[in-house]
């Protein structure tokens, strides 16, 4: 799983959880560094914030989808309701709002350590 957010402290502390919960996780904090790691390594999940510096997440999912394909499964995270056709339109498979709670991503993702380990 890639955690895309320019929090470092969000970022982080979201892949120690997740990897605490079984999975692979790595962490990115800008649009570049999100897609230069995807190429890289090929997540199955990608947490991606909307709200990036310089290449916002919406661009940043478009640009995934074409390197790594419909296999990915992209999802939006912010702190904002959001248009769910843009997002869609962006290639986000769902998206969940700030802070995120737990229960709802591993639910997401097929439950702890889930089917959906990336």
């Amino acid at each position: 799983m890639l955690i895309v957010d320019n929090e470092v402290e969000t970022a982080s502390g979201l892949a120690d959880i997740v990897a605490i919960e079984g999975y692979e996780a790595r962490a990115a904090y800008d649009g570049a560094a999100a897609l230069r790691l995807a190429a890289e390594w090929s997540p199955e999940v990608v947490l991606l914030d909307l709200g990036l510096p310089g290449i916002d997440g919406y661009a940043v999912a478009r640009m995934m989808r074409v390197v790594l394909g419909a296999h990915v499964r992209l999802v939006a995270i912010t702190g904002y309701a959001e248009d769910p056709v843009r997002l869609r339109d962006a290639g986000f498979d769902a998206y969940l709002i700030k802070p995120l709670a737990l229960t709802a991503l591993l639910s997401l993702l097929g439950g702890p350590g889930g089917s959906a380990a990336a």
